[in-house]
């Protein structure tokens, strides 16, 4: 009943059947009438998601949980009013279907609910022998809200009061002892506590290590949650899952989970690690920084160009006829294939553009250097291999010209 508000249809009256004056087991929770019949419960349905989806779309998604929280406890203030007489009071029908969304604290608690969690905000209804409100966790801490109690007939912004606003459950009962104090059954089921009031808690811990694995060096969940819209909206109240999806998707994925770690950037710089692992095998550059290059200094971020890019074979040096740069950047269908990979192009470049002709440097052309010189093509004929050997063994300091 207190935390699945979406069962709106469902009264408060609960009926456990007895046989000679023994309980048997039966349950039976009150329907109210005007949703008995399932052509009733579907036209209320399509009237109360209507009305969900006018309080969601004044929400920002890509606000904070606070400034979500906040924005769904302001929206009910102005549009809701305490009516001990509204239709369906013990249920969020009663604010989205009830003129004024007319309703009483079980309502407002259950609708407030209701949209928190539609925005990403864990939450649900607590009550007392009188009383209902809610609990709602923001940035990994339990706070006490009660939009009733903060609804004073306000009908614009600079009217909402905040005094019970993500508070403490302390300053709760020091406002409100006699309505706040929770029914017993509540101890026997348990309860999350709410120790601090909002902008007092100590900074989260959010876990880091899975599998037996740190990931802290690359890797904080306000992060990585806050810097991918799909991973918010799947794992942003779940701290143990974000960081599972970090470790199976994020990091072969590429996706930088930490302001002071970005993998691209990491593979930019070190011509040595591009070389060792591949340009592709991205995990293999997360767990290089995490176990060596912390330690060695190596930086995390800061590279947006890829540095020192293969040039040499066995110890030849190809510099002279070879630029990454230039042969990355004038063959469309290299870019394509190989993605900015520098082993992989320089290796298309020795086993496959050299022999198709391509330019690889602004400043040698294969095709001008054998048209210029009758003793190299007496020499080496149509070997096009040989022409470049020759070029950066000897053609460069002789000064002949390739260009």
């Amino acid at each position: 009943m207190y935390d699945t508000p979406e069962f709106y249809f469902l009264d408060t009256l609960i009926n456990i059947s007895t046989v000679s004056g023994k309980q048997s087991g039966t349950v039976r929770l009150e329907v109210f009438d005007d949703f008995a019949m399932g052509s009733d419960r579907a036209a209320a349905a399509s009237k109360i998601k209507n009305k969900i989806n006018w309080y969601l779309d004044q929400v920002n998604p890509n606000d904070s949980a606070y400034d979500r929280e906040k924005k769904i406890h302001d929206l009910m203030v102005i549009n809701c009013s305490y009516d001990g007489y509204a239709n369906y009071s013990q249920s969020c029908a009663s604010v989205f279907l009830n003129s004024r969304g007319a309703t009483v604290c079980a309502g407002y608690s259950e609708a407030f609910a209701l949209l928190c969690y539609a925005s990403g905000i864990p939450a649900y209804s607590v009550t007392s022998d009188s009383h209902e409100w809610n609990q709602a966790k923001i940035d990994g801490y339990w706070y006490n809200v009660d939009v009733t109690w903060d609804d004073d007939d306000a009908d614009r912004e600079s009217e909402i009061a905040y005094d019970y606003f993500d508070i403490s459950d302390k300053t709760l009962l020091r406002l409100g002892r006699e309505a706040h104090t929770l029914e017993s059954f509540w101890d026997k089921i348990g309860r999350d506590s709410c120790p601090y009031d909002y902008g007092y808690a100590p900074a989260p811990v959010y876990p880091t290590v899975y599998k037996g694995i740190d990931y802290a060096d690359v890797y904080d969940f306000e992060y990585y949650v806050n810097a991918y819209a799909d991973v918010k909206k799947a794992y942003g109240s779940n701290a143990n899952k974000a960081l599972e999806h970090f470790v199976n998707y994020g990091i072969p994925e590429g996706r930088q989970g930490k302001s002071t770690f970005s993998v691209q950037s990491y593979r930019n710089e070190y011509a040595d690690l591009r070389v060792a692992f591949g340009y592709n095998n991205l995990p293999a550059y997360y767990n290089h920084y995490l176990f060596h290059g912390v330690r060695e200094g190596r930086h995390g971020t800061g590279c947006n160009t890829l540095q020192n890019p293969v040039h040499s074979f066995f110890n030849v040096d190809f510099s002279p006829v070879y630029d990454y740069y230039y042969y990355n950047g004038h063959y469309p269908d290299l870019e394509n294939a190989f993605g900015g990979d520098d082993v992989a192009l320089f290796s298309h470049y020795l086993t496959n553009g050299l022999y198709e002709g391509r330019q690889a440097s602004a400043n040698f052309n294969l095709w001008t250097y054998i048209y210029n010189y009758e003793d190299l093509r007496n020499a080496f004929g149509w070997d096009l291999a040989a022409y470049v050997l020759h070029y950066i063994n000897y053609g460069q300091y002789e000064g002949r010209v390739a260009v």
